[in-house]
């Protein structure tokens, strides 16, 4: 087994950890809003209803992303 050492201290390691953290919040809220945007046209092209879930979600899911 071979260990690398980074010459990193442990506030720098608990950085990265937040920052990948943030990253995966901030990629997994933009997919959801990726996958309704299409509730989202349909209802500015054609006047189609958004269910109110979806609505709500994705009001949430922007909040998350920095």
């Amino acid at each position: 087994m071979t260990i690398k050492l980074t010459g990193k201290t442990q506030a720098d390691l608990d950085a990265d950890a937040a920052e990948t953290a943030t990253t995966e919040r901030n990629d997994a809220a933009r997919s959801y809003l990726r996958e309704t945007d299409w509730y989202i046209i349909r209802n500015v092209e054609i006047g189609a209803r958004t269910p109110n879930e979806v609505i709500e979600r994705r009001a949430a899911e922007r909040l998350k992303v920095e």
